[in-house]
């Protein structure tokens, strides 16, 4: 055998070596994306257990939800400042789960639950007057997504 038949046997072996790293490659890829959704939608479950579990705990706040969603205005000021609060706080721990849903690392039917109890809330007569009062505070993308997939609004033309 020469070393010229020495070395092509040499590069067969490389690229068979260079085929077989770019598959194990691609399998941990798709084990760490897969990792990143699983976590991603544990967040998901979390972040909405968290706002039922505190409403369970404070009936004072559940009773202020009711009221708020139903017929903001009625509020007194103080509590209109304390409902805004508690909307904040009920959107802010979806924010990141939406722009994750949609780069694409949260399959959107992972939290089919929470989006459609966000629906079911903004569609609400308290909700949406609470909304269009204050949405301006929210980033760009969220006010997008509330009034796109939750409220259901057509973007204006």
């Amino acid at each position: 055998m020469s070393l010229e038949d020495l070395g092509n046997i040499g590069d067969f072996i490389g690229g068979i070596a260079v085929i077989v790293s770019l598959v194990y490659l691609a399998f941990q890829i798709r084990r760490n994306t897969l990792s990143i959704q699983a976590s991603t939608i544990e967040s998901a479950s979390q972040a909405s257990a968290a706002i039922v579990e505190l409403m369970a705990r404070e009936p004072e706040l559940l009773n202020l939800f009711y009221q708020g969603t139903h017929d903001f205005d009625a509020l007194s000021q103080a509590d209109r400042v304390r409902f805004g609060t508690l909307m904040g706080a009920f959107l802010y721990r979806f924010e990141n789960l939406v722009a994750q849903t949609e780069r694409g690392l949260l399959p959107p039917h992972s939290w089919d639950g929470v989006a459609n109890l966000l629906t079911g809330t903004f569609k609400l007569p308290g909700t949406l007057a609470w909304w269009e009062r204050g949405k301006h505070v929210y980033t760009a993308q969220l006010q997008s997504w509330v009034e796109r997939d939750v409220i259901g609004k057509k973007p204006a033309a």
